[in-house]
């Protein structure tokens, strides 16, 4: 029987794959006190990226993005650009993982190997894998709630500690104008907007069909930007600008800073809890994609047997593609958007569907000329 998960689960996913890792850093800081504006402005360009990827499924509603690739392309280009979605992932996975063990390492566990908690990380996915994107929607709706509300409860908690909150850590908006934000916020629109490629996966396991999917997708890139915009305010109006931008991770920074009486503090373990959920959900989708891809791609008929090996492929990549934590860091924060998210997420799905316009219409044109010639 095919695994099916609705509309309601689709939006929930879509919304928590980028928030779970976004919601810890302060994203796009080179457009300074303007970032939270570029968070919204870029929800535009979110919509268009969900209207080439809802465009792409509505004309093959049957294939995921590596099957429909070879349709488009041909099947030599197509194949080998499937091929590549395949590392792509499976390269996403390996450095959410790093993203996550890092976070773990430096709040607690110094003295533990990394590639301890690596497998850790991996070993959970790897079930949740197994267990199909069913079980992962239903974990991750049970998980939604407590995602999205926990940095609510810091930001509250925060906004009742004397000095928490703080009026002369506001800035005025558009300062450098709105050419300035569109200039340095446009890596939003890779991350966390286009992280949503992943669902070109997920499409043909929604029940309800196109209609809903499209209304899903929209309505969770919205509210995603929404309060991801949100997020990076309070990063402002709490920790002040300049603190925002070169603390490693400021909603923990933010979290330290909780202190009610002497009752509530030190509440960093919540930060904490969240990344522990929403990293193996993460890491888990990433996963999830590489294997189902990889099991189409060679038409195998189970794809269990194939989840070890990219386990251990996403374990070895973790500990290898950086040296440092701050060289991985600088590889996501510049190389990775322009060379690697960019063509991925926005360029080769751009061109597939211009090409399959233009085939659409060439198709159009050779059936009008061949109902002419029969009614002459």
């Amino acid at each position: 029987m095919k695994e099916t998960i609705s509309a309601s689960q689709l939006f929930i996913m879509i919304v928590l794959l980028p928030y779970s890792s976004a919601v810890l850093f302060f994203l796009a800081p080179e457009a300074e006190a303007d970032a939270w504006v570029a968070m919204l402005v870029y929800i535009i360009g979110a919509i268009f990226l969900q209207l080439i990827y809802i465009s792409l499924y509505n004309r093959f509603p049957m294939d995921t993005i590596i099957t429909y690739m070879p349709k488009i392309y041909g099947k030599i280009l197509g194949n080998m650009i499937s091929i590549l979605y395949v590392v792509y992932f499976t390269y996403l996975a390996s450095r959410v993982v790093r993203d996550y063990i890092e976070l773990t390492r430096f709040f607690g566990l110094m003295e533990t190997p990394m590639i301890i908690v690596a497998a850790a990380f991996i070993l959970t996915a790897m079930y949740d894998v197994y267990c199909g994107i069913e079980v992962i929607a239903r974990t991750v709706e049970i998980a939604f709630l407590f995602l999205i509300f926990s940095p609510a409860v810091i930001w509250i908690l925060l906004s009742l500690t004397r000095g928490g909150i703080s009026s002369n850590n506001l800035e005025p908006i558009f300062s450098e104008g709105i050419g300035f934000v569109i200039t340095n916020g446009w890596k939003l629109i890779t991350f966390p907007y286009g992280e949503s490629i992943v669902f070109t996966m997920i499409y043909p396991f929604v029940k309800e069909g196109s209609k809903k999917i499209k209304t899903a997708s929209i309505s969770a890139v919205i509210f995603l930007g929404i309060i991801l915009a949100l997020n990076q305010f309070s990063f402002i109006v709490t920790l002040g600008l300049e603190s925002a931008k070169n603390v490693t991770f400021p909603l923990f920074k933010a979290a330290s800073l909780v202190k009610i009486g002497e009752f509530i503090t030190r509440i960093e373990i919540m930060a904490i809890s969240m990344i522990v959920v929403g990293g193996v959900y993460k890491v888990g989708m990433f996963m999830y994609n590489a294997v189902l891809g990889t099991a189409q791609l060679f038409k195998m008929q189970s794809r269990s047997y194939i989840i070890i090996p990219f386990g251990v492929i996403i374990l070895f990549l973790s500990q290898v593609i950086a040296k440092s934590y701050f060289q991985h860091i600088e590889i996501g924060l510049d190389f990775t958007p322009k060379y690697i998210h960019l063509p991925m997420q926005i360029v080769i799905p751009t061109i597939a569907l211009i090409i399959a316009n233009i085939k659409d219409l060439s198709k159009d044109k050779k059936a009008e000329k061949e109902e002419n010639r029969s009614l002459s």
